[in-house]
C-alpha cells in the first residue's frame, strides 16, 4: 500500500529485490493492482519485465474491496451468498420436517449467520443496510417456525418463540466491541493507525461519505447514550465498556400500526399534487375485478401492476366476483 503509483512501484521493487535475495520470486499471473479513488485513475505497477494487471476490485481474505472504496458490494454479495445457502438446504434442512428446531437454529447459528455477516465489523449500516439483513434473516428464521407474511406475525414474535437474538443487535455489538479493541492497541499497530489517518486533499463536489468513525460515533450516542467526546475514553475502560454492550437493548421492529383507510386519508391530505408526483392511484375491490385490457387505464399501469391486477382476478372466488358486479 502507497499513496502514489511512484511509492508502490518503489516498495514493490524492494519486495521483488528481497524475494530474489531468498531464492522466490513474484507470481505475477496471482498478483493484481487496485486503486481506492471514486475517479478512474491508472496505475502501472511492473515486476521485472511483466506488467500487473489492475483491477476494479479485489477479494482479500474472503472480503471484496472495491475500487470506489465503499462497502456496498460487499454486503450485497454477503446477502446473495447467503440466500444462496438457504436455497441449497431449503429441502434437505430448512423445511424438512424430520429435523427439530433446535437442530435448524443450530445450522442457522453455525452456517447461515457467518455467511451473512462475515467481516461485518468495518461495514457502515445505514438504515436501508439493515433493512436488507433484517430481511434475509427472517427469511431463515420465518421458514424454520413455519410462518409467511401472509400470516401477519412480527419479527420480533418469531425470535422470542424460537429464542433467538437479533442478528442486527449481534451486528452493532461486535462493531462497538471491534471499536473498543482499536482504541485500546498501542502506537504502531496497523488497524489504529488507519483508523485514527486524516487523508490529504479535497473532498469531490456532493454530500460526503459516511466514515466508519462517524457511524460509530452516532451508534453509540443513539444506542448507548455517550457523546462524541467522551466515547474513546469509556471505551478505554473495560470494566464500564464490557458490560454497557452486554446490556444494549435490541432495535424495534419497523412497522406501521394503520390500517388501510388510515393510510390512505393520511396519503390524500397531501392535496392533488400528491397524487401528480407520486402516480399512485387508490382501487376498490369493484374497479380490481372489472379492470380489463380494454380499458382506458391499462395502458397507463406498469408490467408488475398489471401482474397484480390479473392474479388478484385470478385467485378471486367467484362468488365474491359476482357480488362486486
Amino acid at each position: 500500500m502507497a499513496s502514489s503509483a511512484c511509492d508502490l512501484q518503489h516498495s514493490l521493487n524492494r519486495f521483488a529485490a528481497e524475494c530474489e535475495a531468498a531464492g522466490m520470486r513474484i507470481s505475477t499471473s496471482k498478483s493484481e493492482a487496485m486503486v481506492l479513488s471514486r475517479k478512474p485513475m491508472e496505475c502501472l505497477l511492473q515486476v521485472g519485465n511483466e506488467s500487473l494487471p489492475q483491477v476494479k476490485d479485489f477479494k482479500y481474505l474472503g472480503v471484496l474491496f472495491a475500487s470506489e472504496g465503499t462497502m456496498k458490494r460487499e454486503i450485497g454479495r454477503r446477502i446473495g451468498t447467503a440466500g444462496a445457502v438457504l436455497h441449497s438446504i431449503y429441502r434437505t434442512v430448512v423445511t424438512k420436517r424430520e429435523l427439530s428446531q433446535k437442530a435448524k437454529l443450530s445450522i442457522y447459528r453455525s452456517v447461515f449467520v457467518p455467511t451473512l455477516t462475515y467481516g461485518h465489523e468495518g461495514w457502515v449500516m445505514p438504515e436501508r443496510t439493515r433493512s436488507r439483513v433484517q430481511a434475509a434473516e427472517m427469511g431463515f428464521l420465518r421458514r424454520v417456525a413455519g410462518v409467511s407474511l401472509r400470516d401477519r406475525v412480527r419479527s420480533s414474535v418469531i425470535r422470542e418463540e424460537l429464542g433467538v437474538e437479533p442478528l442486527l443487535l449481534r451486528v452493532e455489538r461486535s462493531q462497538l466491541r471491534w471499536f473498543e479493541h482499536l482504541v485500546r492497541m498501542p502506537p504502531g499497530c496497523l488497524p489504529r493507525e488507519v483508523f485514527q489517518a486524516c487523508p490529504a486533499g479535497r473532498r469531490p463536489r456532493g454530500r460526503p461519505r459516511t466514515r466508519w468513525r462517524d457511524y460509530i460515533s452516532n451508534l453509540a450516542w443513539e444506542r448507548l447514550g455517550i457523546p462524541q467526546s467522551e466515547l474513546v475514553n469509556v471505551a478505554r475502560e473495560r470494566e464500564v465498556w464490557s458490560p454497557l454492550l452486554e446490556l444494549l437493548p435490541p432495535r424495534p421492529d419497523p412497522g406501521c400500526s394503520l390500517t388501510t383507510d388510515e393510510v390512505r386519508k393520511l396519503y390524500w391530505k397531501g392535496g392533488a399534487e400528491a397524487h401528480e408526483s407520486t402516480d399512485i392511484v387508490f382501487f376498490s375491490r369493484t374497479e380490481v375485478l372489472q379492470l380489463d385490457r380494454s380499458s382506458p387505464l391499462w395502458s397507463e399501469l406498469c408490467p408488475s401492476a398489471k401482474g397484480a391486477m390479473l392474479l388478484y382476478q385470478t385467485v378471486k372466488p367467484d362468488s365474491e366476483r359476482d357480488q362486486s358486479r
